[in-house]
């Protein structure tokens, strides 16, 4: 039985945050007054969504191309999806419009957690060694 190549368990795992950020962006990022506002919306949610599967995207054609300047330019959306999520939780007041009394709610979390994990894992697959190419055999040593 062959074993999973690393690309290919990295993208998996890249699905999984990029599910992650999708569910986080559509679930509630603020409460305030009983009243519950979903990520997507404000354009903060929406940025943060199409960023995370454009990185998604760029991360599929890193995995199957093994082009690595894809898995480098997918880790910028990624850091764009992690950071606009990581600000909107830092300043969660003004995402609903400046009132002090507004709470953080569990989907602005998952999207920024996911976010960031989303951005590490197209580092990790950009820095993946590339397959070693097997060395020619050697010529056999001469007769004595």
């Amino acid at each position: 039985m062959q074993m999973a190549s690393p690309r290919i368990a990295i993208f998996v795992l890249a699905v999984i945050c990029t599910a992650l950020v999708v569910i986080g962006c559509v679930s509630t990022w603020a409460k305030q007054a009983g009243v519950s506002y979903k990520g997507t919306d404000a354009n903060a949610g929406k940025s943060t969504l199409v960023a995370a599967i454009i990185a998604l995207a760029f991360l599929a054609l890193a995995t199957w191309k093994r082009w690595r300047w894809a898995a480098i330019v997918a880790a910028i959306p990624a850091a764009i999806a992690g950071t606009i999520a990581a600000y909107r939780l830092a300043d969660i007041a003004n995402f609903v419009g400046g009132s002090g009394d507004a709470t953080a709610g569990w989907g602005i979390w998952v999207a920024t957690i996911a976010g960031i994990a989303l951005f590490v894992l197209c580092l990790v697959h950009a820095f993946l060694p590339s397959a070693a190419v097997a060395a020619a055999p050697a010529a056999p040593p001469p007769a004595p």
